[in-house]
C-alpha cells in the first residue's frame, strides 16, 4: 500500500514537471483538468480509445462484442462515478501515473489498484451490496493485502446485517482469519473508543457512560449477532464451521483474558443467549470502571437490545433479474477497468463527465450496431443481468443520468427484458422528473418490445409506480388538459393495454367516456361491463352507442356486440341498461332515411336477442320460458360433442338424429352447428317428452343461426315426430317474436317472412298463448292481415279448440283493440252475411254474436238466422247482450221455432230454454212472453191435440225461477246455488254416465255422493229408473236443501216417472233428511201445480199418496203450512189427511214405546200447520169441513185421526163448539189428560185422582207429573197432594236402583218438589227409604227442597225427619256421605236446620271407631270450642277424654279457645298427662305458662297426686313446682301446699343419685337443686325427707349453691334441717364465709 502511494506521488510529480501533460487535480470533491494536452471527446479520441483497447469496429464475433460491452460498462461506470460526486483521488492518481510513465498495476492482487476497482466499482453502491456480490467478494482470488486493503475502504460503509452475510461468506471460502475476526468485530467497537461504563452514573458524559446510554452503543454489535444466528439456523456449513467457532473462541478469550477469567472452549454461533453469555457481557465488563460490577440482572437488561429490528429485504432477493453470476467476473472487471483507465489517460481525453458520457454513449453505439449483426442467443448472453447494484441515491434523482442509463442498460435489454427486472425497478426510488425521463424513453422504445413486455412495462413498473408514489401522498403523473392528452402524457403506447380502472385509480379527472376513439375493444369492454363503471352505466351505454353507430369502424361495433352478447347478462345488466341501448339506437333510427336504417335495424335486431326475458317488455298473455342451465346437470353429451368437434373435417352428412334435443341444449360445442344442421336437428324425429325448457335452453344457444336455420327448415318434410311443435312455436315466439322491434311489427314484408315463411311450419299447432299474445302486438292492419290469411288457409289441419283459440284469443282481440285506438282493420262488406265471411272466414261458426256486433254496428245477427248454429242462437235468446230487447226476439224465435225449424232444433233449444234461461236472468215477463206464445198457438189446435202443449206448458212451468212462481207467503223456496260445485270433483261419476250408454249391467250408483249428483254435468244423462235408484241409495246426513234442489232442477224432464216407481221401492236405511228432500220437492212441484190440478182429488192422490208418498213421514212444518193454503177442496184436503195418518209416524198399539222427538213434533206439526190451519180458514167451500159429520167422534176421526192427540182441548173446542172432552176420555192422549188434570175443579179428592191416573200408564208416568207440574195453576188439597205423591211412590220405586240417580233428581226436582208443601209424617219414612239408596247429593237435595216449605211442616214431620238424618249417618253404612272436610260442618250441613248438633254421647257414637282419630282431628279448635259452648253438649266427662285423647291440635285449642269453666274443669284431666310428658323446656314452658294457664285452677289432689304427675319429666315436674310454687293461688282452690308437697317427697325420693340431677346432662346439671325442685316447698321437708333425697355425698355438692343458701336463709325451715344442712356446707367448703 505505501509502495503504491509513493508511486502515485512521484508520478504525480513527475506530470507536474513534463510541460503540456494533461493533469487531472481532485481536491475538495471536484475533479479539474489541466494541461495543453487535454481534449475534448471526438470521433478521433473515439478511434484511438477503440485501437487502445484492442477492439475491433468490425468484428462482430462474441469475443470481440463481449470486449466491446466489458470496456462500455467500464466507461459508463467512470461516469457514473463522477456523476455521484464521490471520491475520484485514486482514479485521477491511476490517469496522472499513466500519462508520466505509461503504465499501472492492473491486476486486483495489488492492493492499489484492488482499491482503486473498489473506489470505481463498489463505492457508489455500498449501501445495497448485495449477497451476491459480497459472495463474489469472498470467493474471488483477491489476495490477503489486496482483500484486506478492500475492507479497509469498505467496512465501515457496510451495514451490521452486510458484515454478517460477509463474515459468513468469507467463511464458506476459507478465507476467514484472526485478521478478519479482529477487524470485522473492531469496527463495531470503533464507536466505543475511550469510552467508559459507569455503573454509578445516572446522566452520561461523552467518555463516561451510564448503563442505560451505554446499552445502546451495543445495538450495531447486537444486530450482527442476530442475522449471524440466522444465517447459522439457516445454511449448512459444518466443514468449516469449526474453523469459525475456533475464531472466535480465539477473540472471546483474549477478552477474557483482559478480565483474568477463565477462558471458553466452544460457542453456539447459532444461539443468540450462547453470544450473550460469552461475548457480549464479557465485552461490556472490559468498558466498567475499575473497582465495578455489572449488575445481576444484566442478561435481562441485554435482552432488550437483541430484540429483532425489522429487516429490509436484501436486494438481491428483489431485484436480481438472472441466475447468472455474471457479478462474480472480479477479475474480467479488473482487466476491463485498467484497460478503460489506461485507454483515457493516453488518448489525453479531459477526464470529465462529458467527456465520459459522450465516450460511453458512442461505444454504446457500436454495441447496438453489433447487436443488429448478432444472434438473439448472443444478445441474451450480452445482455444477461443488470445488477442489483445499478443506482445510487443521488442517481434516481438525476434525470441526465437516468436518461443515459437508459440509453446504456435497460434499451439494450428491452427486447428480453424481464417481469422480475421491471418489478425490481419499481421499487427504486426515482424522482417524479427522473421517472418521467425513464417514461418517455421507454415509451419512445416501445416498439422494441413484444406485446407481453410492453404489458410488463405498463403493469410491472408504471402503475405501480405512480400508485405507490400517490400512497405516499405524491402524484409523478404529468399535467393534462384533457383524458385524452392525460392517457397519452402518462401512458402513451401503452394506454390501449391499460385497464381503464386502474387509470381512473391514479387521476379522478379521468373519463373513459371522453376518449373513446382511443379505447381499444377489451378497454371499451372493460368500460361497459367492469362492476368498477357499473353505477354510471347508463351514461357510458348513451355514450358508447353513439359512438359505435356512427363514427366507430363496422368491425369495432360488431366485435362489440359479439361481446355484449356474451358479457351483457355475465355482468348483471339492468333492464335499464338493455333500454338505454333499444332507445339510443331507436333515436339515431330516427333521424337516418328509410333507404339506410336496414343496417341499424340488423343490429336492433341482434340486440334485441340479448337481454333476459324480464327485460323483454310483454304483455300480460305473452308468457316466457325461462333458461334453465339445471337441466344440463346429469346429461352426458360428451358424444355429440366429440362428434361436433370433429364436423369441421367430415366429408359426410352428421348422423344428428340420434342424438336427444336435451344433449344438443346441453352439448358445450353446439355453437359449432350451422344453420343447415340445425334445421337438420328440427326434422329429426323427437320423443314427445321434449318440455319448453329444452327448447328454450337449445334456441338460446343456437341464437346466431336460428332465423337461417327456421327458414331452412320451413322448406323441408320433416320425419314423422311426437315433438309437441305447440311448445316450439311457444319457444320461438318468446325468442324471436316477443323481441321484434316497433319497426320490424310495422313490415308486412318481415312479418310475411316469419309466418308465411320461418313459422309456418309451426302454425297449424299454435298455442292459445301464442295467439293472446300475437293479439297484443302493435301489428298494422296489412301486418295483421298477413298473419290472418296464413292461419286461415291452415284452419283444416287444427282441431276446434286451436280453431276457437284463434278466433278468441286472436282475430277478436286483435280488432277490437285497434277500433278501440280509431283504427278498423276490418274489410269492407255488403251485408251481414258478407261481412262475417270476409272478416272470419272459416271461423264464424264459432264466433259469439255479440263480439261481431261490437265489431260492426251493421250487423243485425236476426238477419242471418237460417246461418245461426244452435250455439249462436241460444246466444241470441240468452246473452246480456241481447236482454234489452229479449222480447221481440223471444217473439221472433218462437215464431221462427214453431213454423218453420225441425223439430230437433225446438228440442233442442227448449231443453237449452230449461238450462240457460235461469242463468241468464230472465225475467218473469220473458217467461210470460213464452207462456203467451205457447197459449195463443194452444189456441189454434184441437182439443184432442191440446195434451202435447199442455205438456210443452208443464215443462216450461218447470223453468222459471222461483219468484217468477205466484206462491203463499207459508210457501218458501230453497236457492238453486251452483256454488256448491266449486270443490267438488265428479270426474269419476261423469266417466260413470258418460259409459252408461254401452252398460250391459245395473251401475253402482250409489257409490257417488248426492253432491257429486247435482254437480255431475252428465247427470242429465240419468234415466228415471237411475234416478229412482240413487233416491234409493243410503246417503249421509249432510245433503242439504240446496243440494237436492240443484239435483232436482237438473233433472227436472225425468223427476215425475222417478219418484213414482222410487215409491214402489224399499229404500235403503239413510240418514238422509227426507224432510228436506219433500221440501225441496214441493218446491219445484207442487207450488207450480195449476189451480184445476190442485183442485183435482185423483191428481192429489197420484201425488201425495203416489209420489210424495214415501217423504211423508218426514214433511216438515215449511210444507205443511204452504199445503194449508193451497186452494184445496176438504176432499183433496182429506186425501192428503189420509196420505198422512197412513205414513208410518206413530206405533198406536202401544203407548209405551213413544215417538221419537222428531216424529212427536212432526205429529203435532201435521196438526198444527197443516189440519188446525186449514181448518180454521174461513176461505174454503166448507169451512171447518162440518159438513155431513152427526157427532164429535165422527168429526174428529173424518178430519183428523189419530192426530187429534196432538190438538189442545181448547183448540178442539174451538173448531167445534159441540165437542165435550169428559166423554171422550178413554180416548184422550197424555197431553190432553194432563190437560184437562191441571184444569180447575179436575181434581178435588183423592178419588178423582184414581179416577184420572187410570188411564196413564206405569211409563207414561214421568211424562205425566212433567207436564203437570207445569200446568199446576190450582191449590190442591193435602189430601190430594199426598194422593200424587203416593202415587209416586207406589208405582215409579224410585228405591230401585236400576232407575239411575239423574231420574231421582228430576223426579225430586220437578215431580215431587210441587207437592212437598204441608207434608204429612207418614211419607218421611218411605222418602228416607229411597234417598238412602241413593247418591249422597240426592239427600241433600232433598232437605233443600223441604227448606222452602219448613213453616208448613208439622213439628211431628220436622222430628221424624230429624231422626231420619241421623239414622242416615249409620245405615245402610256408617257416614257414607262424609267427604273429608270437617265433621261437625258435615253434621250441620246434613242436618239442614231441623235439629240441633246431637250431644257428646251420640257425637261420638257416629264416628265408626277406625275413623274416629281422623274425624276429631277434621274439626277445627274454634269449632270444637263453639261445639263444647253449647248446652247440653258436654254430658259425659269421660267422652270428653276421647275426643283430646284423638286430638292432634290441643295446644291450640288450650291457647286459643275460650270455654265455661265446668268444660275446663273436665278438661284438665284429659290434657293434664300431655303437659307432663314433655321433656323439652320451651314445651314445658308453653303448657304452663299458656296452655294451662287458665286450667290450673281446677287442679284437685287426685290430680296433683296421680301417677302421672309422679312419672313426670324433670323439666315438666320443675316447671310445676315453680308455677304452683309462685304463681298459685291456693286459696278456693281444691289443693293445699301441703298436698303439693307430698307429690314432691313421692316424686324426689332416691336411693343414691339425687333424682333429676345429672352433672353431664346440660339440662339437669345445675346444682341449685332445692331450688329448682322444691322451691318455695322447702318449709315442709323434714330431715328424713332431705335423706330420702339421695346420698349426703351428692346433697353436699348443692349446698355451696348460692341460690340454695338463700332459700335455706328462710326463719320457717325447720332447725335440724337447717343445721344439717349448715354441716353439709362446711363440709363441703370449709372456708366458706358465713359473712360474705
Amino acid at each position: 500500500m505505501a509502495h503504491f502511494q509513493l508511486f502515485v506521488l512521484f508520478g504525480l510529480g513527475l506530470i507536474t514537471l513534463i510541460n503540456g501533460q494533461c493533469v487531472v487535480n481532485f481536491q475538495n470533491g471536484t475533479v479539474s483538468n489541466n494541461g495543453s494536452a487535454c481534449s475534448s471527446f471526438s470521433p478521433s479520441t473515439l478511434n484511438n480509445i477503440l485501437n487502445c483497447s484492442a477492439i475491433q469496429l468490425s468484428d462482430w464475433s462474441q469475443g470481440n462484442v463481449n470486449n466491446l460491452k466489458a470496456f462500455t460498462d467500464s466507461a459508463f461506470d467512470l461516469y457514473t462515478l463522477l456523476r455521484s460526486k464521490l471520491d475520484v483521488g485514486l482514479v485521477a492518481s491511476s490517469i496522472n501515473s499513466l500519462r508520466s510513465n505509461g503504465s499501472i498495476v492492473a491486476t486486483l492482487s495489488d492492493a492499489g489498484f484492488a482499491r482503486l476497482w473498489f473506489q470505481v466499482k463498489l463505492s457508489p453502491y455500498l449501501s445495497s451490496l448485495s449477497r451476491d456480490t459480497l459472495s463474489c467478494l469472498s470467493q474471488s482470488n483477491l489476495t490477503c493485502q489486496s482483500f484486506q486493503a478492500l475492507w479497509q475502504t469498505a467496512l465501515d460503509k457496510l451495514t451490521p446485517e452486510q458484515k454478517a452475510e460477509l463474515f459468513f461468506q468469507l467463511e464458506a471460502s476459507s478465507s476467514l482469519n484472526n485478521d478478519g475476526v479482529d477487524q470485522i468485530f473492531m469496527s463495531f467497537l470503533k464507536p466505543l473508543t475511550n469510552i467508559k461504563l459507569n455503573m454509578t452514573r445516572v446522566t452520561s458524559t461523552d467518555s463516561d457512560k451510564s448503563l442505560t446510554d451505554f446499552l445502546p452503543l451495543l445495538r450495531p454489535l447486537v444486530r450482527f449477532i442476530n442475522a449471524s444466528a440466522i444465517i447459522v439456523q439457516t445454511t449448512n456449513s459444518i466443514n468449516f464451521r469449526n474453523t469459525t467457532i475456533s475464531l472466535l473462541v480465539n477473540w472471546t478469550n483474549r477478552i477474557a483474558l483482559s478480565l483474568s477469567q477463565s477462558p471458553i472452549s466452544t460457542i453456539n454461533i447459532g444461539n443468540v443467549s450462547d453470544w450473550l453469555q460469552t461475548v457480549v457481557i464479557p465485552l461490556t465488563k472490559t468498558y466498567l470502571q475499575p473497582d465495578q460490577n455489572l449488575p445481576d440482572n444484566i442478561t435481562a437488561m441485554l435482552g432488550f437490545i437483541f430484540a429483532p429490528e425489522p429487516q429490509t429485504p436484501d436486494p438481491v432477493e428483489v431485484c436480481k433479474v438472472t441466475s447468472n453470476n455474471s457479478s462474480c467476473l472480479i477479475s474480467q472487471s479488473g482487466e476491463s477497468l485498467a484497460k478503460a483507465i489506461n485507454c483515457v489517460a493516453q488518448s489525453n481525453l479531459s477526464f470529465t463527465e462529458e467527456n465520459l458520457r459522450l465516450l460511453t454513449a458512442a461505444l454504446q453505439t457500436q454495441i447496438e450496431q453489433s447487436v443488429k449483426n448478432s444472434s438473439q442467443s448472443n444478445l441474451t448472453a450480452l445482455f444477461a443481468e443488470l445488477p442489483a447494484e445499478s443506482f445510487t441515491s443521488g442517481n434516481l434523482e438525476d434525470v441526465e443520468f437516468m436518461r443515459f442509463w437508459f440509453q446504456i442498460k435497460m434499451k439494450p435489454l428491452l427486447p428480453s427484458v424481464s417481469k422480475e427486472f421491471l418489478s425490481c425497478l419499481r421499487t427504486r426510488n426515482f424522482s417524479c422528473q427522473a421517472y418521467k425521463a425513464l417514461f418517455v424513453e421507454l415509451n419512445n422504445n416501445s416498439g422494441l418490445m413484444d406485446g407481453v413486455r410492453q404489458r410488463w412495462i405498463l403493469n410491472d413498473f408504471i402503475v405501480p409506480f405512480l400508485s405507490q408514489r400517490q400512497s405516499t401522498g405524491v402524484d409523478c403523473t404529468l399535467p393534462f388538459i384533457n383524458s385524452s392528452d392525460f392517457v397519452l402524457q402518462n401512458f402513451g403506447n401503452y394506454f390501449p393495454l391499460a385497464q381503464l380502472q386502474v387509470i381512473s385509480n391514479l387521476s379522478r379527472s379521468f373519463s373513459a367516456v371522453d376518449v373513446l376513439p382511443f379505447l381499444s375493444l377489451a378497454q371499451l369492454d372493460e368500460l361497459v361491463f367492469s362492476p368498477a363503471f357499473a353505477a354510471n352505466r347508463t351514461n357510458i351505454l348513451t355514450s358508447v352507442f353513439d359512438f359505435l353507430l356512427k363514427t366507430a369502424p363496422k368491425d369495432t361495433v360488431n366485435s362489440f356486440l359479439r361481446s355484449l352478447q356474451t358479457q351483457a347478462r355475465k355482468t348483471n345488466f339492468t333492464c335499464a341498461n338493455y333500454r338505454t341501448i333499444f332507445d339510443k339506437v331507436d333515436q339515431v333510427l330516427s333521424s337516418v332515411p328509410s333507404n339506410q336504417s336496414e343496417a341499424l335495424l340488423t343490429i336492433r335486431d341482434f340486440v334485441m336477442t340479448i337481454p333476459p326475458d324480464e327485460c323483454i317488455e310483454r304483455a300480460s298473455q305473452c308468457t316466457t320460458t325461462p333458461v334453465n342451465e339445471s337441466l344440463c346437470a346429469s346429461v352426458n353429451s360428451s358424444a355429440l360433442d366429440q362428434l361436433l368437434r370433429a364436423s369441421a373435417n367430415a366429408t359426410g352428412p352428421l348422423n344428428l338424429c340420434s342424438f336427444t334435443m336435451l344433449e344438443f341444449a346441453c352439448v358445450p360445442t353446439v355453437s359449432q352447428l350451422t344453420s343447415q344442421q340445425l334445421a337438420d336437428v328440427l326434422a329429426c324425429k323427437q320423443p314427445s317428452n321434449v318440455g319448453k325448457e329444452t327448447w328454450k335452453l337449445f334456441f338460446s344457444k343456437t341464437s346466431t343461426i336460428l332465423d337461417d336455420a327456421l327458414l331452412k327448415f320451413s322448406n323441408m318434410t320433416p320425419s314423422p315426430s311426437n315433438v309437441s311443435w305447440s311448445d316450439v312455436l311457444d319457444v320461438l315466439v318468446d325468442v324471436r317474436v316477443d323481441r321484434f322491434s316497433p319497426q320490424r311489427l310495422k313490415d308486412p314484408a318481415f312479418i310475411r317472412s316469419w309466418f308465411q315463411g320461418r313459422l309456418k311450419p309451426f302454425l297449424p299447432s299454435v298455442s292459445q298463448r301464442v295467439l293472446s299474445c300475437l293479439s297484443q302486438k302493435n301489428l298494422t292492419c296489412e301486418s295483421y292481415r298477413v298473419i290472418f290469411v296464413e292461419l286461415n288457409n291452415n284452419s283444416g289441419l287444427m282441431d276446434g279448440a286451436r280453431q276457437r283459440w284463434i278466433l278468441n284469443d286472436f282475430i277478436v282481440p286483435f280488432l277490437s283493440q285497434r277500433q278501440s285506438t280509431g283504427v278498423d282493420c276490418t274489410l269492407p262488406f255488403i251485408n251481414s252475411s258478407d261481412f262475417v265471411l270476409q272478416n272470419f272466414g272459416n271461423y264464424f261458426p264459432l264466433a259469439q254474436l255479440q263480439v261481431i256486433s261490437n265489431l260492426s254496428r251493421s250487423f243485425s245477427a236476426v238477419d242471418v238466422l237460417p246461418l245461426l248454429t244452435l250455439v249462436q242462437l241460444d246466444e241470441l235468446v240468452f246473452s246480456p247482450a241481447f236482454a234489452a230487447n229479449r222480447t221481440n226476439i223471444l217473439t221472433s224465435v218462437f215464431d221462427f221455432l214453431l213454423k218453420t225449424a225441425p223439430k230437433d232444433t225446438v228440442n233442442s233449444f227448449l231443453r237449452s230454454l230449461q238450462t240457460q234461461a235461469r242463468k241468464t236472468n230472465f225475467t218473469c215477463a220473458n217467461y210470460r212472453t213464452i207462456f203467451d206464445k205457447v197459449d195463443q198457438v194452444l189456441s189454434s189446435v184441437p182439443s184432442n191435440q191440446s195434451e202435447a202443449l199442455l205438456t210443452i206448458r208443464d215443462f216450461v212451468m218447470t223453468i222459471p225461477p222461483d219468484e217468477c212462481i205466484e206462491r203463499a207467503s207459508q210457501c218458501t223456496t230453497t236457492p238453486v246455488n251452483e256454488s256448491l260445485c266449486a270443490s267438488v270433483n265428479s270426474s269419476a261419476l261423469d266417466q260413470l254416465l258418460r259409459a252408461s250408454a254401452n252398460a250391459t249391467g245395473p251401475l253402482n250408483l250409489c257409490s257417488f255422493t248426492m253432491l257429486e249428483f247435482a254437480c255431475v254435468p252428465t247427470v242429465s244423462q240419468l234415466t228415471s229408473q237411475q234416478l229412482a235408484d240413487v233416491l234409493a241409495c243410503k246417503q249421509p246426513s249432510n245433503v242439504g236443501k240446496e243440494t237436492w234442489k240443484l239435483f232436482f232442477s237438473k233433472t227436472s224432464t225425468i223427476l215425475d216417472d222417478a219418484l213414482l216407481k222410487f215409491s214402489n221401492m224399499t229404500p235403503s236405511p239413510t240418514n238422509v233428511s227426507w224432510s228436506d228432500v219433500l221440501d225441496v220437492l214441493v218446491d219445484v212441484r207442487v207450488d207450480r201445480f195449476s189451480p184445476q190440478r190442485l183442485k183435482d182429488p185423483a191428481f192429489i192422490r197420484s201425488w201425495f199418496q203416489g209420489r210424495l208418498k214415501p217423504f211423508l213421514p218426514s214433511v216438515s212444518q215449511r210444507v205443511l203450512s204452504c199445503l194449508s193454503q193451497k186452494n184445496l177442496t176438504c176432499e183433496s184436503y182429506r186425501v192428503i189427511t189420509e196420505a198422512f195418518v197412513n205414513a208410518p209416524l206413530r206405533d198406536g198399539q202401544d203407548v209405551c214405546l213413544p215417538l221419537q222427538p222428531n216424529a212427536t213434533q212432526r205429529q203435532d206439526l201435521i196438526y198444527t200447520e197443516f189440519m188446525k190451519a186449514f181448518l180454521s180458514r174461513n176461505d174454503t167451500e166448507d169451512p171447518r169441513c162440518l159438513r155431513n159429520t152427526t157427532n164429535s167422534t165422527q168429526w174428529m176421526n173424518r178430519n183428523f185421526g189419530p192426530f187429534v192427540q196432538s190438538a189442545p182441548l181448547t183448540d178442539l173446542v174451538a173448531l167445534n163448539k159441540n165437542f165435550t172432552a169428559v166423554d171422550v176420555l178413554p180416548l184422550l192422549g197424555l197431553k190432553q189428560l194432563v190437560e184437562f188434570s191441571a184444569s180447575p175443579g179436575a181434581l178435588t179428592d183423592p178419588g178423582n185422582v184414581s179416577n184420572v191416573m187410570q188411564f196413564v200408564k206405569d211409563c207414561q208416568l214421568p211424562a205425566f207429573f212433567d207436564l203437570f207440574s207445569q200446568r199446576l195453576q190450582v191449590n190442591l188439597t193435602q189430601d190430594v197432594k199426598a194422593a200424587l205423591i203416593k202415587q209416586i211412590i207406589d208405582r215409579v220405586n224410585l228405591s230401585n236402583l236400576t232407575i239411575p240417580d239423574q231420574e231421582v233428581v228430576v223426579w225430586l226436582n220437578s215431580r215431587i218438589n210441587p207437592l212437598l208443601a204441608n207434608l204429612s209424617e207418614s211419607l218421611v219414612s218411605p222418602l228416607f227409604s229411597i234417598l238412602s239408596t241413593r247418591n249422597c247429593n240426592i239427600t241433600q237435595i232433598a232437605l233443600r227442597l223441604l227448606d222452602p216449605v219448613r213453616s208448613s211442616i208439622s213439628t211431628n214431620t220436622k222430628n221424624a225427619i230429624y231422626n231420619g238424618i241421623l239414622q242416615s249417618f249409620r245405615v245402610p253404612q256408617p257416614l257414607r256421605c262424609y267427604r273429608n272436610n270437617s265433621f261437625i260442618t258435615f253434621l250441620n250441613e246434613s242436618l239442614s236446620g231441623f235439629g240441633p248438633l246431637p250431644n257428646l254421647t251420640i257425637f261420638l257414637s257416629l264416628m265408626p271407631q277406625p275413623r274416629r282419630s281422623e274425624l276429631v282431628n277434621s274439626i277445627s279448635p274454634a269449632e270444637l270450642g263453639s261445639y263444647f259452648t253449647e248446652p247440653k253438649v258436654v254430658n259425659n266427662d269421660s267422652q270428653i277424654c276421647v275426643i283430646f285423647n284423638n286430638f292432634n291440635r290441643t295446644p291450640d285449642f288450650l291457647e286459643n279457645v275460650e270455654v265455661p269453666d265446668d268444660v275446663k274443669s273436665t278438661i284438665l284431666p284429659c290434657v293434664w298427662p300431655l303437659a307432663l310428658k314433655t321433656d323439652n323446656q320451651t314445651e314445658v314452658d308453653l303448657w304452663f305458662d299458656r296452655r294451662l294457664r287458665l286450667y290450673l285452677k281446677f287442679l284437685n289432689k287426685d290430680l296433683i297426686g296421680s301417677k302421672e304427675t309422679l312419672s313426670a319429666s324433670c323439666l315438666s315436674y320443675r316447671k310445676m313446682v315453680n308455677v304452683l310454687g309462685n304463681n298459685f293461688t291456693f286459696n278456693g282452690s281444691q289443693i293445699s301446699s301441703g298436698d303439693v308437697y307430698t307429690t314432691i317427697k313421692t316424686y324426689l325420693k332416691a336411693d343414691t343419685v339425687p333424682k333429676c340431677y345429672s352433672s353431664s346432662d346440660p339440662s339437669l346439671n345445675s346444682t341449685a337443686w332445692f331450688v329448682n325442685n322444691i322451691g318455695m316447698f322447702i318449709t315442709f321437708m323434714s330431715l328424713d325427707d332431705l335423706y330420702s333425697f339421695g346420698s349426703e355425698t351428692t346433697i353436699q355438692l348443692f349446698t355451696v349453691n348460692p341460690e340454695n343458701i338463700r332459700l335455706f336463709g328462710q326463719k320457717t325451715i325447720q332447725r335440724n334441717v337447717l343445721n344439717r344442712y349448715t354441716e353439709l356446707l362446711f363440709r363441703q367448703n370449709i372456708n366458706f364465709n358465713l359473712f360474705e
